[in-house]
């Protein structure tokens, strides 16, 4: 049970742009220990950051396009003190990390059936840094996972008056673990 706040700041002039959004989370959490059997209640809290500048590039022939862009991440989410199962004393978790991205977006834009289509293939590579997952607490431990992150997606929009359609495949992978997935979507502009 979490309150999930948030806003974002978009600004564009020609072909360069910059976007930062900040989500904010604070609520209560629930979670069943897989081998004790053991029941935890906490608070969570933290937020979420992104900003974002890019360029959209004209691509030599046949009206494609190439959108370069740059990000910095931030987040910090922790939890209150909680009882650990079993009578093993009380721990707390911490996750705090800094993330810099690089992605390219090929793409065109086609007029069909009174709609604009936009085929794209997209690539990104994502670097972590100064990251800091931990439990504190009676029981402490650290956490260490992949600094780098790839991730190659193929798919279109197709926008039609106030409806925006998407549908995409797409796979993100680290040292550690590999998606494969797919994404349908439906958004509508109000303005």
């Amino acid at each position: 049970d979490a309150f999930i706040y948030g806003g974002s700041y978009l600004w564009s002039k020609g072909s360069f742009y910059s976007m930062s959004l900040i989500i904010g989370v604070s609520g209560d959490a629930d979670a069943v220990d897989g081998l004790t059997g053991g029941r935890y209640s906490y608070e969570v809290s933290g937020y979420f950051t992104n900003s974002v500048i890019g360029y959209t590039f004209d691509w030599p022939g046949n009206g494609w396009r190439f959108d370069l862009r740059a990000g910095l991440g931030h987040y910090d989410v922790e939890t209150d003190r909680f009882d650990f199962a079993g009578g093993g004393g009380t721990i707390k978790g911490v996750a705090e990390a800094w993330s810099a991205s690089l992605t390219g977006t090929l793409f065109t834009l086609v007029d069909y059936n009174g709609g604009t289509m936009r085929p794209y293939i997209l690539a990104s590579y994502k670097n972590v840094f100064d990251e800091d997952i931990e439990i504190k607490g009676d029981f402490v431990a650290e956490f260490e996972q992949a600094d780098d992150f790839g991730k190659f997606e193929l798919g279109f929009d197709y926008a039609k008056g106030m409806l925006t359609y998407g549908v995409a495949g797409y796979t993100e992978f680290s040292a550690d673990e590999t998606t494969i997935g797919a994404r349908l979507g439906v958004s509508v502009k109000l303005q």
